[in-house]
């Protein structure tokens, strides 16, 4: 059965792959140190204007969101990132230089054998010492462009098995489930054709509707007559055949966005900034090495055509961007790597595509250093001690390109959360580290506003699973559930400052507030343990797992998120 949930998994929607993440450790085993610049005031201030998507009354209340950075760091500190890498031999690697371009692209990793004989080790270690949580505030004037109904929540799981695990969805109080995929090349193998029933679909969409989850639908594949690249049923599909793939993608929504089905969110592709190649494998692939914008123009001008048909079939159905990989930052881009593939989504603006999209989709990782409590992710310079969840990074880059084209209403998702490990199948210390890093990644979401955030997935992919070989729940899956029901449906307050814990330095966590009832995700932001020095006691403490702590005044922060509640009358 786990070799059988391997490849089940492989099979299924890849996500920030680690041909992307890990291409260039093949041939070396660099060292980069990423030193913090915990003075430097981010410039981003975006303000969006609510829109009336969904047909439900414009909001007129603007929440005002502070955003203080988790810590001051003396000594000029460090955190040092070491990857080794022992590849499968199946593994291929190739660079490109394009014609119109100095740069040189970084070509992805293209996997074709099992991910397990993939063995990945990092390694962050710390330097210096952190002695302030009171940075330079970033303080974002954001009117979210889509209100969560009532009792919904930003969580969402994304499902490789559909109905037979749909209830696991629901029964972890998760509001979205991401479905891949709705392939073309088996719904149309020959033009006019529609075999919805080889899609194998329906059941599982019909019951997520009647668990009231909010289905996101991935729609990908590109048969052969289609096909622009020949060989890639992952790859782009050639212009001529662009009205063909907008109709099909018509007759879609017009069968799955009624009842008994009711999908409302369209995703485009999966992660169509990956290079194309020629085998059948289940991620996007519609990027061309050769261009500097990494093929961007040609899917936006599916776009073009494909986003009239959504509207026309269904117009309360909302139309994502293919969830990106942005596999490294091309702003500041690790030692020895070219992030060109990451310029994918600038390139869509460029070429006029911000009308033919409503959200923006992303994916992040993390890598687990098989230290409990601790992980990073060195290309976009993101760690547990540093910068927290690099689901902020991500965040503000693609908030950054929005506002430097002025793009207003849209909203953003990412629709692959993870904390990897290669070899850590069924690692229990694993599962307790995902367990732990869970509530951190998904109030790091909420706190950058996204509309909301899957992990990836249920059933797993190099690790990242929350119920085990069996199907049974795992630590992560209970932490999952615990953390939506904590402040899944609060609202974001702030981050946690040294002020709110009697002026006690190094702590990491943030605040929400749901009625009279006050949320905080509390940590702390190293190794050391902590002693806060609260005003008042809480009303309740409990960990990360839902383990009861005494309340007091005092209680010993770790890296282990704990959840401190208070009451108000």
């Amino acid at each position: 059965m786990i070799s059988l949930m391997i490849v089940a998994a492989f099979l299924q929607a890849a996500p920030e792959q680690a041909r992307a993440q890990l291409g260039p450790e093949l041939t070396t085993t660099p060292s980069s140190i990423f030193t913090p610049t915990p003075t430097e005031t981010p410039t981003l201030t975006p303000t969006e204007t609510p829109t009336d998507t969904l047909g439900t009354p414009t909001p007129t209340v603007t929440v005002t969101i502070t955003v203080v950075p988790t810590a001051t760091v003396d000594l000029t500190p460090t955190a040092t990132a070491t990857f080794t890498v022992t590849p499968d031999p199946h593994l291929i690697e190739a660079t490109a230089v394009p014609s119109t371009s100095q740069h040189q692209v970084f070509f992805p990793l293209t996997l074709f054998a099992d991910f397990a004989a993939i063995t990945v080790t990092e390694e962050i270690t710390e330097a210096g010492t952190i002695t302030d949580t009171d940075q330079l505030s970033e303080t974002i004037d954001y009117t979210p462009t889509l209100l969560q109904a009532e009792g919904t929540t930003p969580f969402g799981i994304e499902l490789n098995y559909h109905a037979a695990n749909m209830g696991k969805v629901a029964a972890a109080n998760a509001s979205y489930v991401r479905v891949n995929a709705l392939d073309w090349t088996l719904v149309e193998p020959t033009p006019g054709e529609r075999r919805w029933d080889a899609a194998g679909l329906d059941a599982a969409l019909a019951q997520a509707s009647t668990l009231n989850l909010k289905v996101v639908l991935i729609i990908r594949g590109t048969p052969p007559w289609a096909q622009k690249t020949p060989g890639s049923v992952c790859g782009p599909v050639k212009t001529e055949q662009f009205p063909a793939f907008a109709k099909f993608v018509y007759d879609a929504v017009v069968r799955y966005s009624a009842p008994p089905y009711n999908v409302k969110y369209w995703e485009i592709g999966n992660e169509p900034d990956a290079p194309a190649n020629t085998t059948h494998i289940v991620w996007g692939c519609w990027g061309d090495t050769k261009d500097y914008y990494y093929g961007a123009a040609h899917y936006t001008n599916m776009l073009k055509q494909v986003y009239p048909q959504i509207k026309a079939a269904d117009p309360q159905s909302l139309v994502l961007l293919g969830g990106m990989l942005a596999n490294c930052d091309p702003v500041r881009p690790p030692a020895g790597q070219n992030c060109s593939s990451s310029r994918f989504f600038e390139g869509i603006l460029r070429n006029g595509g911000d009308p033919f999209f409503d959200g923006v989709s992303f994916h992040t990782y993390e890598y687990y250093t098989r230290v409990l409590g601790k992980w990073g992710n060195t290309n976009w310079r993101s760690a547990y001690n540093t910068t927290g969840p690099v689901i902020i990074a991500k965040a503000r880059f693609f908030k950054r390109l929005l506002s430097t084209y002025k793009v207003t209403g849209k909203f953003l998702m990412d629709t692959e959360i993870g904390l990897l490990c290669s070899n850590c199948l069924a690692s229990h210390q694993h599962d307790l580290a995902k367990a732990w890093y869970i509530p951190e990644a998904y109030a790091a979401a909420m706190s950058e506003g996204l509309q909301a955030a899957m992990w990836y997935s249920l059933e797993g992919w190099l690790g990242t699973g929350l119920i085990d070989s069996n199907w049974n729940p795992l630590p992560s899956y209970h932490s999952f559930k615990i953390a939506s029901q904590k402040f899944g449906s609060a609202t974001y307050v702030g981050r946690i400052t040294s002020r709110d814990v009697g002026g006690v330095y190094g702590i990491t966590g943030y605040k929400f507030k749901q009625g009279n009832r006050i949320v905080w995700l509390v940590r702390s932001a190293d190794s050391l343990r902590r002693t806060l020095k609260l005003t008042t006691v809480p009303t309740s403490i409990t960990d990360s797992l839902g383990k009861a702590i005494t309340p007091s005044k005092n209680p010993v922060m770790t890296l282990q998120p704990v959840y401190l509640e208070w009451t108000t009358p």
